[in-house]
């Protein structure tokens, strides 16, 4: 069974009959106009108006949106194109923020903590946890951002446009981190018009918004 799959998935007016199947521990580029909301919907944020939906054995459109949020919280991590920190918490308490409002705990354990710097030592970002986050250059924040994202152990992770803002340098050597999470059986999907990236990727799709 594939890890993702779509098939003659429908949202007008962003695509029409479309046909995805992501199999484990690969990656996706999508680029085209409506490349933001397909990777959306691959998230879970959206239904489909018909067709069908499949991640592993969960299918779209036999649940809400509540409901496709707790299957999102579950097997996947998301960044968004742009960064967002909270001003005045350094780059650890943005990273740990999650943790309490999932555990609804005012402490973070031991195992959890141990997540965090060996996500951080992989990215080369240990030494700086004590920094303020809000002021970190574009790719230590977009660095920020994934681990952030892989703090749950997803087996999904879904990027959006993450090479805004970075160097061709920067992309390289983001990809081949990313390259790294898919031998241990991590799914990468991004959305992105970067000829480096859906170079690199496994497979490649453009969706084009309907009637363009």
């Amino acid at each position: 069974m594939s890890k993702v799959q779509l098939k003659n998935a429908t949202i007008l007016p962003h695509f029409k009959g479309l046909n995805i199947a992501v199999e484990k521990s690969t990656s996706l580029a999508i680029s085209g106009t409506s490349k933001k909301y397909v990777l959306e919907t691959i998230g879970c944020f959206h239904k489909l108006e018909s067709g069908f939906y499949q991640l592993e054995y969960h299918r779209n459109e036999t649940k809400d949106l509540n409901e496709l949020a707790a299957v999102r919280l579950e097997k996947m991590g998301f960044v968004a194109r742009e960064d967002e920190f909270i001003e005045g918490l350094t780059v650890l308490g943005n990273l740990e923020l999650p943790y309490f409002f999932q555990s609804k705990s005012s402490k973070i354990t031991a195992a959890k903590h141990q997540r965090v710097e060996q996500l951080s030592r992989l990215m080369g970002m240990h030494n700086i946890l004590h920094e303020k986050a809000t002021l970190l250059d574009s790719y230590k924040a977009k660095c920020a951002s994934i681990i952030r994202a892989l703090l749950n152990s997803p087996s999904i992770l879904l990027l959006e446009d993450p090479s805004a803002h970075l160097s061709t340098e920067e992309t390289e050597l983001l990809l081949n981190f990313l390259n790294t999470l898919k031998i241990d059986g991590v799914t990468v999907i991004m959305s992105s018009e970067d000829p480096i990236i859906i170079e690199r990727c496994d497979q490649q799709i453009i969706v084009d918004e309907i009637g363009n």
